[in-house]
């Protein structure tokens, strides 16, 4: 048997009472998702399970994004770069979050994945994978073991 709030949200998420466990591992705040969705002009039962995880994915594609340019940012002003340092430099700049992750949105199945650079990735933004996977609560598919 649901309880009241799990009927309620699957009335407005439109979706079964077993997809809710996908949100459990979300980390963002969801006052700052329904801000974002406020902003945008976007009612919340407009787009349901799907359009809100799409907005958690964004926003998690977003940090991670913040996350490589603060690296590049500190590797800049670094006074003598070592040639690791010069590497790491130049495949950072390689990367884009916003082109380089595409996720999939059906509830229980929802899921993300590098569709580019995944070893750029591993080697020179592993922090970046794990903010993003922190914040969206998606482990993501694609990066080299």
């Amino acid at each position: 048997m649901i309880s009241s709030r799990e009927d309620l949200l699957c009335s407005i998420l439109n979706c079964g009472v077993d997809d809710l466990s996908v949100l459990d591992d979300v980390g963002l705040d969801w006052a700052d998702v329904m801000e974002r969705l406020r902003f945008e002009g976007i009612d919340i039962a407009d787009i349901g399970f799907n359009g809100l995880m799409e907005t958690v994915v964004e926003m998690a594609t977003d940090r991670m994004n913040e996350v490589i340019l603060e690296r590049i940012e500190e590797l800049e002003h670094q006074e003598a770069l070592s040639e690791e340092g010069k590497e790491e430099l130049r495949n950072l700049r390689l990367l884009s979050p916003q082109d380089d992750v595409s996720a999939y949105f059906n509830c229980l199945d929802t899921h993300a994945y590098l569709r580019k650079k995944a070893e750029v990735y591993k080697e020179y933004a592993p922090d970046a994978i794990l903010e993003f996977e922190r914040e969206s609560g998606l482990i993501l598919e694609g990066v080299p073991a």
